[in-house]
Order: structure tokens, then sequence, then C-alpha cells
């Protein structure tokens, strides 16, 4: 019984390890502040510390080049404010940023030991500019997490994208640091 006991929990610990490690071909971030992000090969990552950008191969839009990305910002949050009221302030905050922008949908997602609240919203074509899709994420671990993915609703796959920011979200790994 034992036996079977190691097997299963060297299984676990597998799906647990590739889990962090995200789908296959995702290389993993590790920022110098504790946290970590799964991405997906081919990206570029700018920036350490407190934020960073992670960047898709370029694509043109409208006669441009654009680059769909995920840009992860740290902050710190007062120890004992909810997470629910946190979410609210960065809803409040991104909407005032973003004039025109229309909340489309909310979701909590599972990551690794806590969640993550989603928010998907659209912003639509104005003075000849392709309308863009954005995906905001918010964790609240030791400190703030605030993940914004931007595409364009020009690409076809902005969708697939969409689906990419999320999955790169839900890997994020936050190291407890003991106060």
């Amino acid at each position: 019984m034992p036996r079977v006991f190691l097997l299963v929990l060297a299984a676990v610990q597998g799906l647990a390890a590739a889990a962090v490690a995200g789908p296959a071909g995702w290389e993993v971030y590790r920022a110098p502040a504790g946290w970590s992000i799964s991405y997906p090969a081919g990206w570029e990552v700018a920036g350490s510390g407190p934020a960073a950008a992670f960047l898709a191969p370029p694509v043109r839009v409208s006669g441009a080049s654009f680059r769909p990305s995920l840009v992860v910002s740290v902050s710190r949050v007062d120890r004992g404010t909810p997470a629910e009221r946190v979410v609210e302030v960065a809803r409040a905050a991104f909407e005032r940023a973003t004039p025109g922008v229309r909340l489309l949908g909310q979701e909590t997602v599972q990551a690794a030991s806590d969640q993550i609240s989603v928010l998907y919203y659209h912003s639509p074509p104005d003075r000849g500019m392709p309308g863009l899709y954005f995906v905001l994420g918010v964790a609240v671990r030791d400190q703030l997490y605030v993940m914004l993915g931007t595409t364009s609703t020009a690409l076809q796959d902005y969708r697939q994208q969409a689906a990419v920011f999320r999955a790169m979200m839900a890997s994020l790994r936050v190291a407890r640091v003991a106060r």
C-alpha cells in the first residue's frame, strides 16, 4: 500500500510541476521579487522587479505594427483589505483610464493556491484605429498583482489571444515571504 501512495504522490507532483511550467512550449519568467509566470515561447520579456511586459511577436493591424502584450505590475496593498474591494478599485481605475471601454464579463480563475479575478473589456474602434480587447487580472497575495493583456479585435484570433492571457494569469506563482 505505501508503494502505491508514493506512486500517486509522484504523479501528482509531476502534474503540479507541469502546471507551473504552463502548456507545452511555454517558458517560465521568474522575477527577482519572488513571483513567476509562464508565457509562450517566442515572446519577448521586458522589465523586471515590480513590473514586466510579455510581448507577442508583431502583427500588422490597419497598416501598423502591433504587439499583443501582457503587463504584470506588483504593488503594495494594505493588509486586511478584502480582495473584492481591491478588484472594485482596480476595475474603477481601469475604466476611468480607458474612456469608452465596455465590460464584457468577469470570472474568477483558480490559480496555484488562490483565485484571480479576470475581467474582459472591449474598446470600440476610434479615429481609424481598430478596436482593442483587454483582459484585466487582479490577484491579491502578500502584494497586489495586476495583469493587463491587450490585443486588437482586428486580429482574427483575438479571442484565442485572450485565452492565452487568461492562461498566463492562471500560471502566476508567488513565493510567500515571511514578514
